[in-house]
């Protein structure tokens, strides 16, 4: 006696089962390899979350791989035993995303907070211009270079009203 036939239908569900498992193993989910039937913003921020949760973990453990079998190796070897050994990392942090970077700066710069040049090019990930390298935009460097003077151009206009009272 032979048993029921299997339809196309039963292997591509058998199919789309084990590569979703597959899937699974490697990548931690399977929204961004199979949309699936459902998906929503928030289920995608979730997903997107355990990404970056996997990507850390990742770094974190091939970097103490790296600072044991490679960077403990070589300081051994060049400064003896008694010398800390520096740990490898890798810089996972993303940078943040310009357009609302740059109009949540320009609100606050407007609001009259003072915000460090140095830490705005920090955060959207923009080296300070070498000198004589060309720049694009319309600022000049020397306004983030020297706040003091600029209060002393601001104060001047002040002084020269009350003189002429």
């Amino acid at each position: 006696m032979v048993g029921p036939a299997c339809t196309d239908d039963q292997f591509m569900a058998l199919f789309d089962k084990i590569g979703a498992e597959m899937a699974k193993a490697v990548l931690g989910q399977t929204l961004t390899s199979d949309q699936g039937r459902v998906g929503s913003q928030a289920l995608g921020n979730v997903h997107n979350e355990v990404r970056k949760d996997l990507l850390d973990a990742d770094a974190k453990h091939i970097a103490s791989v790296i600072t044991r079998d490679i960077v403990t190796p070589l300081v051994r070897l060049n400064f003896g035993d008694n010398v800390e050994v520096p740990r490898f990392k890798f810089v996972t942090e993303e940078k943040a995303d310009l357009g609302t970077f740059a109009t949540g700066i320009s609100t606050l710069v407007a609001s009259g907070l003072r915000i460090p040049a140095n830490w705005v090019r920090d955060q959207a990930g923009i080296p300070h211009p070498e000198k004589d390298e060309e720049i694009v935009g319309a600022s000049d460097d020397a306004e983030e270079e020297d706040p003091e003077a600029d209060q002393a151009e601001e104060a001047a206009p002040e002084e020269d009203a009350a003189e002429e009272d």
